[in-house]
């Protein structure tokens, strides 16, 4: 799945495959499928954001070629975020403002209406990417990238810091400061982050008990994740799986704020 953020206030930071991306209002972000991200706001004001999730098979229509071919020149080169001048983030709010009002509304013909704004946030944050860079990575960028991707592609894992210091080569103080200040959280807060996601994919895509997808995703105390599934998302594993039997598979946000303690929120989640 891809996303498309729209970004929907100043507060906040965009932590995306080792970049910071800051929030600007009307800024965009392009997400492809399999990038690790989130976002973090501050105590006082949380970060505001709209995301939509879309699929490839989405794009497979007119012109869709052209915007899978855009996905991949992203991902390649981690261009995720547009730039902030005033006309485009002003398009960028009203084409938001529009697809919200027509995802949640039941008027006539809204699929198609809303296929047609996606497409046109999507062309117009292509066309944006020109207006601004992101923040340049830091020195050791691809390091605790290759750290995180380890993570996310085995969150169940044991993962210790001395061992992760010495992978990717760096001092236990050096190493903990980069990940943060690059991930926004600690080690220990993006292990449990990532092990959340996996318990949410696990529960909207299987029929594993509970206690089955807690071991699986290295929850060794099952008291421990119901606990701390229903901190961050705020509903049960049962009332999450009975949700997205409801609804279809959707993203919520990780929120206490999230596992790195920082509050954000988010609108329009949907999956087309």
């Amino acid at each position: 799945m891809h996303e498309i953020v729209t970004c929907l206030s100043d507060t906040g930071q965009h932590w995306v495959n080792g970049r910071t991306i800051p929030f600007r209002r009307g800024r965009t972000i392009l997400l492809p499928g399999g990038v690790p991200h989130h976002v973090a706001g501050t105590a006082q004001e949380p970060a505001r954001l709209a995301f939509v999730c879309f699929d490839s098979a989405f794009l497979a229509g007119d012109g869709g070629h052209d915007m899978l071919r855009a996905l991949d020149r992203t991902a390649a080169s981690r261009s995720y975020a547009s730039g902030v001048a005033a006309e485009f983030c002003q398009r960028t709010l009203d084409l938001t403002d529009r697809l919200q009002s027509e995802l949640a509304g039941a008027s006539p013909f809204a699929p198609a209406m809303v296929r047609g704004l996606l497409l046109e946030l999507l062309v117009v944050h292509c066309r944006g990417l020109a207006l601004g860079p992101e923040a340049a990575p830091g020195p050791y960028a691809a390091r605790i990238a290759a750290v995180c991707a380890r993570i996310n592609q085995d969150p169940a894992a044991p993962v210790r810091l001395d061992s992760e210091t010495k992978a990717a080569n760096l001092s236990r103080s050096l190493f903990t400061r980069t990940f943060r200040r690059q991930t926004g959280m600690s080690l220990v807060e993006f292990v449990l982050a990532a092990r959340l996601r996996d318990a949410m994919r696990r529960l909207a895509s299987t029929h594993e008990p509970v206690t089955a997808v807690a071991a699986s995703c290295g929850f060794r105390n099952l008291g421990h994740f119901h606990r701390t599934f229903r901190r961050f998302v705020h509903m049960t594993p049962r009332q999450y799986r009975c949700e997205v039997a409801r609804r279809g598979p959707f993203v919520p946000v990780l929120s206490e704020s999230h596992p790195g303690g920082r509050q954000h929120d988010a609108r329009g989640r949907c999956r087309l």
